[in-house]
């Protein structure tokens, strides 16, 4: 086995409450909608990556005031980005990433790899010895999108997720063009697999022990579906299509020496990599 990388939940990794010190832990927060991914060598555990879905707001049309009653300012939407925390096991060393989404940006680089999300390319270093590894993490990265994104309610498996009007009156609709990005389709954009919205859609408040140890998912903003339909913000952007991209989950991997399809199931992996 070179590397291979699949989901861990609560059930392997502790909450920030089970821990005296969550800052110097590895913990894992089902209710702020986080998810974690394993990566393996041949030695053992190499790393752990966890994802998680922040900054989305909906955006609120402002209401004119009257006589008898204040204005109300509108509020600006942001379809929010995925944040990465990674801690490599071997070392101990821990590094984030935040993906520029906001920026309108679908490529970055990290540590030893530079990714192109829209077009599926990888780079990575000429001096990085873990090869292997650094796919798996690559691969990773692309998957927690496509758990943790929000998606507009009532999205079914194999249809678009960006909205039907990106402008709304004369304000242009945000959000994450998850379907035009190649690395996203390819871990399951538009499949029906354990997403944050799959969990909490199909399990309400419980989520399966796999994907997120059978703790309480809760009702933050964002975390699994929009809560609505996007609107139009009067003072500012066109409110927020949070992610506007499907949830997606553990696609096909692809490439890596052909990366194992990833299991529909809650707990289903990101595939081993091929020797």
């Amino acid at each position: 086995m070179a590397a291979v990388a699949h989901l861990i939940g609560s059930d392997q990794l502790p909450l920030p409450s089970q821990v005296r010190d969550p800052n110097k832990s590895i913990t894992l927060d089902p209710k702020k909608g986080e998810r974690a991914v394993l990566i393996k060598n041949h030695k053992g555990d190499w790393g752990i990556v966890i994802g998680v879905w922040t900054g989305f707001r909906k955006g609120r049309a402002g209401i004119a005031g009257t006589s008898t009653r204040s204005a109300v300012k509108g509020r600006k939407g942001s379809p929010g980005y995925l944040k990465i925390t990674f801690r490599k096991l071997s070392t101990g060393k821990v590094a984030e990433l935040v993906l520029p989404y906001l920026q309108k940006v679908y490529n970055f680089a990290f540590g030893d790899i530079s990714v192109n999300l829209r077009c599926g390319a990888i780079g990575i270093s000429p001096d990085a010895n873990e090869v292997a590894e650094n796919l798996a993490l690559t691969f990773s990265i692309a998957l927690l999108h496509v758990l943790c994104i929000p998606r507009p309610i009532g999205w079914e498996p194999g249809k678009p997720t960006k909205p039907d009007h990106k402008i709304v009156g004369n304000k242009t609709v945000n959000f994450i063009p998850s379907d035009e990005l190649a690395m996203i389709m390819a871990m399951g954009h538009l499949e029906k697999t354990p997403s944050n919205f799959y969990m909490r859609r199909y399990h309400g408040s419980n989520a399966c022990s796999g994907c997120a140890g059978g703790m309480e998912v809760g009702d933050a903003e964002g975390l699994g579906d929009m809560g609505g339909e996007c609107s139009a913000a009067v003072d500012g952007d066109a409110g927020g299509c949070g992610g506007c991209g499907g949830c997606g989950g553990c696609g096909g991997c692809g490439g890596c020496g052909g990366c194992g399809g990833c299991g529909g199931g809650c707990g289903g992996g990101c595939g081993g990599c091929g020797g």
